[in-house]
């Protein structure tokens, strides 16, 4: 994601409430998709994963896994539980966690399925759709003011840990079933 893109969307969003602007915000994140990060973009993401090494990971997700089995990416198995499979085909390639087991509830809301503890396994990065939202709501009046108030790095950690709490990797094994 660009400089001029991320000042084209500022203009466009220019006094909009902050729910269309994370609307809008979620929007752009999926238009502008790239597999790869930029050197920013690869920085936070490292930061964000720094934060959560060590914590317990959790995956809201279908039901039936047990202890031991692993969770596979949409695009091995066929099964997405939100139908977004063909929408959002550049999710399907890793299983999400989270450190987060509000988040996972949240998941297996939308599911109908179950809270996993899991262990991921292999490379584990930030969701790019997260962190590009999170990198433009950071530009935002309201995060600038946080910025002016609290310093910047303030509002960088503040943003992306709201924004970023989905963890992607390659699989993950079911270490407890916890509802």
């Amino acid at each position: 994601m660009n400089r001029q893109f991320r000042r084209e969307f500022q203009a466009a969003t220019r006094g909009k409430s902050w729910e269309e602007i994370v609307a809008a915000g979620k929007y752009a994140s999926e238009v502008m998709w790239s597999p790869t990060f930029s050197d920013y973009e690869k920085g936070l993401s490292d930061r964000i994963v720094d934060e959560v090494i060590g914590s317990e990971f959790y995956h809201g997700g279908l039901l039936g896994r047990e202890v031991g089995d692993y969770l596979l990416p949409a695009k091995i198995t066929g099964q997405d539980p939100r139908g977004n499979l063909d929408a959002l085909s550049n999710r399907t390639d890793h299983v999400f966690v989270t450190a987060s087991l509000h988040e996972a509830r949240h998941y297996k809301a939308s599911s109908a399925g179950a809270v996993y503890l899991v262990e991921p396994d292999g490379i584990i990065g930030a969701d790019e759709n997260e962190l590009r939202l999170a990198i433009l709501l950071l530009e935002t009046p309201r995060a600038k003011a946080v910025s002016r108030r609290f310093g910047k790095y303030a509002a960088l950690g503040f943003t992306l840990r709201n924004c970023c709490k989905a963890i992607k990797c390659g699989r993950a094994r079911v270490l407890a079933v916890l509802e």
